[in-house]
C-alpha cells in the first residue's frame, strides 16, 4: 500500500513541474516585444570622396560608413559615372543609425548589401549666359 502512495505522489509531482515548467514559456510569449528588423532598403543617389560618403534621397541625407562594401559600391557606380561630381541612384540594405557625434552627422548608414546601381539621369548641364557685349 505504502507503495502505491509513494508512486502516486511521484506521478503527481512529475505532472505539477511539467505544467510549472510550460507556465513560465507561455508568460514569455505573451510578454514577448517584436522588434522589428533594423537593418532596411534605401533608395537614393550615392557621392563618394575619400573623405565622406553620401546617400541622399528625397527626404533624408545619411553620412555613410566607409567600410569595404561603401568601396564596393564607389567602385561599381564610378564606371557609370558621366562626370566626376555625378551622385549615382542606387539601391542598398543598410542600418541606419542615429548619432550626432559620429563625423557631423545626425545619421550614418552602415551598407550591409548592394542591391542596385543605376546610371546618373540624364539633366541637361546648367549653362549660363549673358546678353552683355563688351
Amino acid at each position: 500500500m505504502k507503495t502505491i502512495v509513494f508512486a502516486g505522489l511521484i506521478v503527481l509531482m512529475v505532472l505539477s513541474c511539467k505544467e510549472n515548467a510550460q507556465q513560465p514559456e507561455k508568460a514569455s510569449e505573451e510578454n514577448k516585444e517584436v522588434v522589428q528588423d533594423s537593418i532596411k532598403v534605401i533608395s537614393g543617389e550615392f557621392f563618394y570622396t575619400d573623405e565622406a560618403a553620401v546617400l541622399m534621397g528625397k527626404s533624408f541625407i545619411y553620412g555613410v560608413v566607409i567600410d569595404s562594401l561603401a568601396k564596393e559600391l564607389n567602385e561599381k557606380t564610378k564606371r557609370l559615372k558621366r562626370e566626376e561630381m555625378d551622385m549615382v541612384p542606387v539601391v542598398i540594405r543598410g542600418k541606419v543609425d542615429s548619432s550626432k557625434n559620429a563625423e557631423g552627422w545626425k545619421e550614418l548608414v552602415t551598407i550591409k548589401e548592394i542591391i542596385k546601381v543605376s546610371p546618373p539621369k540624364k539633366e541637361d548641364a546648367v549653362k549660363l549666359s549673358s546678353n552683355k557685349k563688351n
